[in-house]
């Protein structure tokens, strides 16, 4: 019998409907309690929290304190908090350590924090804070509880509620003595992940129509995701950058307050939703290895609709177009409805959420996994897409540096540029803005310096992280369903998607800041049939994300096989690297490139790429791989196109130089290639005067989209949209020139100019200018042309 999720429960999708190493039973859970003394932990409020959520948060978390004069004395610790009135901790109770004696007339009793523990996720060698005894953490008695239900990743859903009245005592609340959490109870689940498809109709899973203002998203320390032990990816604690999550939910809700009541009807027609931590709860001290701390976060869920489906788009690969029957993975690949779909109301619609998250707010997520989004549908005999996408986990948001400055920055300087200019940051006119790059060790931005998961600046990153397949993962798992016998299809069908989602990305931009980014090679994107032609799996990962380097000598001297390359598409294990290490060397998805060597006799080469030292070096050597990383900037080399390589050589011989010149083909070829070229020039703009003032204009119209000079539709015989035409767009005396691709919805939009100052040409249809395929515009059909037995008709928009 099929699993089913006839209720389109949300957070069924989320835990069942989803890969088996991470499947979670969709079952109500119980949490331990334990108190932590509250001088022992931070507390953080996000700004503007609603009166009732504070209510609720003070009373399970913080049951002895007054919820207005807790948030005050909360917010008096962080310097970016704007502070009204006073409040203080010891409001109603006093300090841990102060005792009654005959000096003392009052009483002083120990003021804690309660805190969850999530047992069914861990095992005794977790470092989360409340594993095990430890100073000053007392446990709660096996019945004092809250419920909660699994949902991505760490996080889950719990429904909070207060333990024990105001001021009235802990000692029948209190376990004496402590004893081990009952690690058990999570086995059985972790044991057999195929066997929680039963519980698919679980009488006891969460419905979010049943919510109240109790019911919050909770992230702890966990060592299982699933089935999956994370304690080496330190999933077991939240460590010190928490306090990102923090800053990033103050910044939103600032920025919304701020346009509160100024924003344009027209911005509201395509919307996001983000959704803010309220409240962060952290170790004061390093006790992880003396390095980390742990705590708690907590996510605001009051911004979803009851009403409404919310799928996460982890769960797509598993079910219908009817949502409710979980199936094989991607097991409707073969089915043209179905991709076509999720192209629209998932990748397309993900690349306009990113676009607007970047132009509103100056934030993009450095590694946007899919469980960081939701797809929002009204609910009916079938979902229907409302257009809008949910964004999650702020922790992973980091400032973009250059719309971050055109919003808060002086606008008499151009954005800085470089890590050594860090401090300029220090300008932006937020206090919360300034506080990060005073203070924070963690801070969090994606301009002219992060290179953590691809490039520095602009990122579309849907090949990197958005896509549910690409070149390593093909490769990693070539020999397992349904990679196996669908990998050329899947991979033609992720391209498919990028194209839409990177087409609806750069055309979002287009339309808040009324710009055509005519840079763009849209003639050049890579074609999705290229994968269904493929004769092996082994080229797949080149396809996806290559860039090759040819190296000739300028010395004299036999040069050597040089190729710079950034290393993620060199597998992990060393078993692939043989496969691997064959021209063209693949481009990788951590934008640090190494330099690599293939030849014999090469002992510590040293090597200087420019004036730049190559830190670290990839030699292949008699069938021997020696894998490192360099610290080199590949965007300067590719802007740059050649690059002088020096080779220092230490051979038994003594120093030979091997000197030869490196020419870089501009990522030419790959999906993830195409992508970081076209972000490129993207951010390029966005850096610039135009692109600054183009920022500051849209902020300054209430983010209302700049309405284009004028517009084309392609559609069928049947008025279907043709979506990905490609357009040459030429002005008559052909001084101005370039490719335009339409959207999917088969529209192309020009911000300049007026519509008979232009030439079209359908690059299908027509070889030439001069071709009867050119478009000339006769009433509201320009253009009728027989090609191939298709019919185009192309309608001019109403501006």
């Amino acid at each position: 019998m099929p699993t089913t999720n006839n209720d389109y429960d949300w957070l069924t999708y989320e835990s069942v409907f989803n890969k088996p190493d991470f499947r979670k039973s969709n079952k109500k859970y119980e949490l331990g309690l334990y108190l932590i003394p509250r001088d022992k932990v931070t507390v953080w409020f996000r700004n503007n929290i609603d009166a009732e959520l504070l209510t609720k948060l003070t009373d399970a978390f913080f049951p002895d304190y007054e919820s207005d004069k807790h948030l005050k004395a909360s917010n008096q610790i962080w310097d970016w908090k704007e502070v009204v009135g006073a409040g203080t901790v010891e409001d109603a109770v006093s300090p841990v350590g102060i005792f009654a004696n005959r000096g003392v007339i009052i009483v002083h009793k120990a003021a804690y924090v309660v805190l969850p523990y999530n047992f069914y996720d861990n095992d005794g060698g977790s470092r989360a804070l409340g594993t095990a005894q430890s100073a000053g953490l007392i446990q709660l008695k096996s019945d004092q509880i809250w419920d909660f239900w699994k949902t991505a990743s760490r996080s889950n859903v719990v429904r909070l509620k207060r333990i024990k009245d105001k001021g009235a005592a802990w000692d029948d609340k209190k376990e004496d003595p402590w004893t081990d959490w009952n690690f058990a109870a999570g086995e059985a689940d972790r044991g057999n992940p195929a066997g929680l498809l039963k519980d698919s109709e679980e009488p006891t899973r969460y419905k979010l129509t049943s919510y109240t203002k109790n019911d919050v998203s909770l992230k702890t320390g966990v060592i299982f995701v699933g089935s999956q032990n994370q304690k080496a990816a330190s999933k077991d604690f939240l460590d010190d950058n928490w306090i990102v999550a923090g800053l990033r939910s103050d910044y939103v809700v600032t920025v919304d307050e701020e346009m509160k009541g100024k924003r344009h009807e027209d911005s509201k027609k395509q919307d996001i939703v983000i959704l803010t931590e309220l409240l962060s709860i952290n170790e004061i001290d390093k006790r992880v290895e003396g390095k980390y701390k742990d705590g708690v976060q907590v996510r605001d869920l009051s911004q979803l609709d009851r009403a409404n489906l919310y799928l996460a788009p982890l769960n797509i690969p598993f079910i219908n177009l009817e949502f409710n029957e979980f199936q094989e993975e991607f097991a409707c690949l073969d089915d043209k409805a179905w991709c076509d779909y999720w192209k629209r109301h998932w990748a397309a619609s993900l690349g306009g959420a990113k676009a607007l998250f970047l132009v509103r707010y100056g934030l993009q997520h450095i590694n946007p996994n899919v469980q960081n989004y939701m797809i929002e549908f009204k609910t009916g005999a079938k979902p229907v897409p409302t257009g809008r996408i949910i964004i999650r986990d702020l922790q992973d948001a980091s400032l973009h540096r250059e719309v971050v400055w055109a919003l808060y920055g002086p606008e008499s300087e151009a954005p800085p540029e470089g890590e050594d200019k860090k401090d300029e940051l220090k300008k932006l006119k937020l206090k919360l803005l300034k506080y990060e790059f005073n203070e924070v060790k963690y801070y969090q931005e994606t301009g002219s310096t992060d290179k953590q998961f691809g490039p520095p600046g602009t990122q579309f990153l849907w090949q990197r992280f958005s896509s549910f397949a690409n070149g390593d993962k093909i490769f990693k798992y070539k020999e397992v369903e349904p990679f196996k016998s669908k990998w050329k299809e899947l991979l033609a069908t992720m391209t498919d998607w990028g194209r839409a989602h990177n087409r609806a990305y750069v055309g979002c931009i287009e339309r808040q800041l009324g710009v055509n980014f005519t840079e763009i090679k849209w003639g050049d994107i890579p074609d999705p049939d290229r994968y269904r032609n493929l004769p092996s799996i082994d080229r797949a990962s080149s396809e996806c994300m290559s860039v090759s380097y040819g190296a000739s000598s300028s010395s004299g001297a036999q040069p050597p096989r040089i190729a710079l390359v950034n290393v993620s598409n060199l597998p992990w294990s060393k078993p692939n690297w043989e496969k691997t290490l064959v021209a063209p060397f693949e481009a990788a998805k951590m934008s640090k490139p190494c330099v690599l060597i293939n030849g014999d006799g090469f002992q510590n080469p040293e090597v200087r790429i420019d004036d730049v030292e190559v830190a670290e070096i990839l030699i292949s050597k008699d069938g021997k791989q020696i894998f490192a990383m360099a610290e080199t900037d590949s965007r300067t080399l590719v802007a740059q196109k050649k690059a002088a390589v020096v080779i220092n050589n230490y051979e038994r011989a003594g120093k030979i130089n091997l000197i030869g010149s490196v020419t870089c083909e501009t990522l030419k070829g790959g999906d993830m290639g195409w992508e970081e070229n076209a972000a490129r020039i993207v951010h390029d703009y966005l850096r610039g005067p135009a692109g600054q003032a183009a920022i500051r204009a849209y902020k300054g119209r209430g983010w209302q989209p700049q309405k284009p000079a004028f517009g084309l539709r392609f559609t069928d015989p049947d008025k279907k949209p043709i979506e990905f035409a490609l357009v040459e767009i030429a002005s008559k005396d052909y001084q101005k020139r370039w490719t335009d691709m339409a959207d999917i919805n088969g529209e192309i939009r020009v911000y300049d100019g007026a519509a008979e100052d232009y030439r079209f040409l359908v690059k299908e249809y027509c070889k030439n200018p001069v071709d009867a395929g050119e478009i000339k515009r006769h009433g509201e059909v320009i253009m009728d042309h027989f090609h191939g037995r298709k019919l185009l008709h192309v309608h001019y928009l109403d501006s």
